[in-house]
């Protein structure tokens, strides 16, 4: 996913507004860990040496520092 973050005003006015989030791709399924460039351009994957894919579930967690809160 990917959300445009619009900087506006300065001070005690400054704002910050995210937008929408965008689907960029779908990941491998088999692929649980992943990596990005320095530049932020690229997405890495690893890719299995053969044999057969298992699959499993792509998991994002979102709000998990609430759950830290109530623990």
């Amino acid at each position: 996913m990917s959300a445009e973050v619009v900087h506006t005003g300065a001070g005690s006015s400054a704002r910050i507004e995210i937008k929408a989030p965008q689907k960029l791709f779908r990941p491998p399924s088999y692929s649980r860990f992943w990596d990005v460039t320095p530049d932020g351009k690229q997405f890495l994957f690893p890719v299995p040496a053969g044999g057969t894919v298992t699959e499993q579930p792509f998991m994002i967690v979102l709000h998990w520092t609430a759950t830290l809160k109530h623990q």
